[in-house]
């Protein structure tokens, strides 16, 4: 991935936090001619105690992706986040438009698990996740049902190699057009452009003084 020095993120808690809030991930794999597979799963970041990541989920056993993670090919997970489309008038100057960001990608050695009760373990985790105020558990599914699940997947282990984080958050703007820019995106009404505005404060380049008194102001498009 292209990664100018200000659009890199290198704070490990950051990107953890940011793979574990977007964990919908885009998985790809190359087969023995080059040729790319990509598959669209959720995966839960696990750290261990020595500090290495592992992204566990699983595949439909009917998916052959599985079969390239069994031979231990390299595999890049990607975890998209918000994006905007960002106008040249809410700049302060002459410019052209871009779009703003959050991108994680994992590099990843992978291996596969087939054992029954460790594809329940994995399900169990990932319902949790998303049914922890419910109640709801696969575990009262019945024995029958849930077996037959398990039988129709297979599970994943991805080893982090290394993950690279690229938020393209106007940072190498001046303060008044970053400033404007959030503005203008929260002014939209759009859940992306709200969310880039917010990741554009946290993580901004500029002193917040200025972009304190122009946000408090009626802001021109420039």
């Amino acid at each position: 991935m292209y990664l100018p020095p200000n659009n890199t993120i290198t704070d490990e808690a950051v990107i953890h936090d940011f793979v574990r809030q977007h964990d919908f991930a885009t998985l790809i794999t190359a087969d023995a001619d080059g040729v790319p597979f990509a598959s669209h799963i959720p995966l839960t970041l696990l750290q261990k105690p020595d500090g290495t990541c592992i992204l566990h989920g699983h595949l439909a056993r009917a998916n052959m992706h599985w079969k390239l993670l069994e031979q231990g090919r390299s595999t890049l997970a990607i975890f998209h986040g918000p994006h905007t489309y960002v106008s040249p008038r809410w700049y302060n100057h002459e410019n052209v438009p871009t779009w703003n960001y959050q991108v994680v990608h994992a590099y990843c050695k992978p291996r596969i698990n087939t054992d029954l009760k460790a594809l329940q373990e994995n399900v169990t985790h990932l319902t949790e996740l998303y049914e922890h105020e419910t109640g709801y558990s696969v575990g009262g599914l019945s024995p029958k049902l849930l077996g037959a699940e398990l039988r129709g997947i297979v599970g994943i282990e991805l080893a982090v190699e290394r993950f690279e984080a690229k938020f393209k958050l106007s940072q190498n703007r001046d303060a008044e057009s970053h400033a404007n820019i959030i503005h203008e995106l929260r002014s939209n009404g759009s859940e992306n452009g709200a969310a880039i505005a917010a990741a554009m404060e946290a993580h901004t380049p500029h002193t917040t003084s200025l972009q304190t008194t122009l946000l408090q102001k009626d802001i021109p498009k420039i």
